[in-house]
């Protein structure tokens, strides 16, 4: 059970999450994935978890977004579906990674989920000439992953 402060997260998540760029984003989405009092390598487990979960639920928009798109425009959708899979399988080898505590492979592999996410949005540029429509989406995505960069940065 993780003891709560005033602001409903606890005095060490607060201090772990101080440290990131997103430190009221990584405190929100990490909360819900946290067992037990927040150590530096649970409140990673747990970053790592939320960022999977909203890597789904992304994927499932951008397949709702690409069945509702212009053929034109569908098949970079799909290109997107491939990038966001291959992200999301990113996590599972980064919590693989972290069972050996082998922070080179966690690194990397997160590393991998920012530029799957960036290869979409890039994809995205050059076939519409503008901003994705996942922006949004991608942005919350890649701050989430930072976050979990800064917080292996403290183990």
């Amino acid at each position: 059970m993780v003891v709560r402060n005033d602001h409903g997260s606890s005095d060490y998540l607060d201090k772990i999450c101080g440290k990131t760029d997103h430190p009221a984003l990584c405190i929100a989405t990490i909360s819900r994935f946290l067992k037990g009092n927040p150590t530096v390598d649970n409140t990673f487990t747990a970053s790592v978890e939320a960022a999977s979960s909203f890597g789904h639920h992304a994927l499932r928009e951008v397949k709702k977004m690409a069945q509702r798109s212009s053929p034109g425009i569908r098949s970079t959708y799909q290109d997107c579906i491939g990038f966001y899979q291959t992200a999301l399988d990113s996590f599972r080898k980064t919590l693989e990674a972290d069972s050996g505590h082998d922070l080179g492979t966690m690194k990397t592999q997160l590393s991998s989920v920012i530029t799957w996410i960036e290869t979409c949005n890039d994809e995205f540029a050059e076939s519409s000439g503008g901003p994705s429509s996942l922006e949004s989406i991608a942005n919350k995505w890649k701050s989430m992953m930072s976050d979990s960069l800064a917080i292996i940065n403290q183990m």
